[in-house]
């Protein structure tokens, strides 16, 4: 037998791949099972959820132009109001749209980008965890968010997503073969 006359160029000693044994594959489907897909889908609601609700704040209470002059003009950032209305927007928007799972790995990239600048402008002068004497938060949110965040990017929508529905997310839109 030659070296390489399977599908994976089989070395020879080197049994064949499962699936050329004549085993039946272990998920006929497509992305990844349910039970991993639920796990995906609870990580994007609440990583979603809590990033819309700073978007919300930021619209509803604080501002988008305040949040700028407030917060981004002492970081020294320029246009505050234009880049204030950028943060809003891409926080509840995006948030939004992992929690349905519509377009994921942009809205992924997007929060991961939005929190990787909040570490830079604003938490790094803080630390990790604030100090119990001063008001504010620390890196510690962000970086929790940009966790979630990764996984969304890296590891797709899963199975219980508009992305899939809509096979926006070809990965997942595609049967295995």
């Amino acid at each position: 037998m030659a070296a390489t006359e399977t599908q994976r160029f089989k070395r020879e000693g080197e049994r064949a791949p499962r699936e050329a044994r004549g085993a039946r594959p272990a998920d006929p489907g497509v992305g990844p099972g349910a039970v991993p897909s639920l796990g995906l889908l609870a990580g994007r609601a609440i990583v979603g959820f809590v990033i819309a609700a700073h978007g919300w704040q930021k619209i509803s209470d604080i501002g988008p132009a305040k949040f700028g002059q407030a917060v981004l003009a002492p970081a020294g950032v320029p246009m505050t109001t234009t880049v204030g209305w950028l943060v809003t927007l891409v926080e509840l928007v995006g948030g939004l749209m992992l929690i349905v799972g519509l377009l994921t790995r942009l809205a992924a990239l997007a929060l991961t980008i939005d929190m990787v600048m909040a570490i830079i402008l604003v938490t790094s002068k803080v630390g990790l965890i604030s100090p119990s004497d001063k008001p504010g938060t620390g890196m510690e949110l962000n970086l929790a968010l940009i966790a979630g965040f990764l996984v969304a990017l890296f590891c797709g929508p899963g199975r219980f997503a508009l992305d899939r529905v809509l096979g926006v997310d070809g990965r997942w839109g595609r049967a295995r073969t």
